[in-house]
């Protein structure tokens, strides 16, 4: 009997895993922010993250399609929209330039972009921009409109030893703190809308000063 009530949990378990990995989900949530200037109000974001290996559609065209309907003022993506051993760029290139031509795209980076080999590393990074996607890595950008204080987007390039240890596991992790982050992106300035990959990290990013953290990863 517990071998036949095991066998059909790992059969749930299975049709559960096929399920979502190709179910499109979009979560909508509404934030009020202290800092957000009046003339940003309403202003949407769009978050894609942790794409991996999926293919929502032949290049991903039911995200592209669903992208398209929301129309979102600003598309970030982070971290992980490749795998570690997706050496292969050209399906990512058509995906980012699709999202490009929809709204400004900017992206953060993941811990499989940080393990890409060096040379498929520099290619993925030429590639981001070349499909008119903007990388912030360790970055700021002033997103602006007449009339109005701009809105800050940052990302942070965390290190590799955040996510794994020398002997590539978990036991003796790097710590982050927010003097870090102060030093890879200067004083927060303004209402901040912070790109980081590991929400591992949440209270480093909020010690910082960000208003709002994008995250993906877990």
């Amino acid at each position: 009997m517990i071998f036949w009530i095991l066998f059909l949990l790992l059969i749930l378990l299975g049709i559960w895993f096929c399920i979502e990995q190709h179910v499109l989900r979009v979560r909508k949530q509404t934030l009020s922010l202290e800092h957000l200037p009046a003339g940003w109000d309403g202003v949407s974001l769009l978050q894609i993250t942790d794409l991996h290996h999926r293919q929502m559609g032949r290049g991903n065209c039911r995200i592209i399609r669903q992208a398209q309907q929301l129309q979102p003022d600003v598309i970030v993506l982070t971290g992980d929209m490749i795998s570690r051993d997706m050496w292969d760029l050209h399906k990512i290139s058509s995906f980012l330039q699709a999202l490009s031509r929809i709204s400004p795209t900017y992206l953060c980076t993941g811990n499989h972009e940080l393990d890409l080999p060096p040379e498929v590393q520099r290619e993925f990074w030429a590639m981001t921009e070349q499909a008119g996607c903007h990388p912030l890595r360790n970055e700021t950008v002033l997103l602006e409109k007449s009339d109005c204080p701009p809105l800050y987007l940052a990302g942070a390039e965390l290190a590799y030893g955040i996510y794994r240890d020398d002997n590539r596991g978990f036991r003796h992790l790097q710590p982050y703190t927010a003097d870090d982050l102060t030093q890879a992106l200067g004083t927060r300035q303004g209402c901040t809308v912070l790109l980081a990959h590991n929400p591992l990290l949440l209270d480093s990013y909020a010690g910082w000063g960000a208003d709002v953290v994008l995250s993906g990863h877990v």
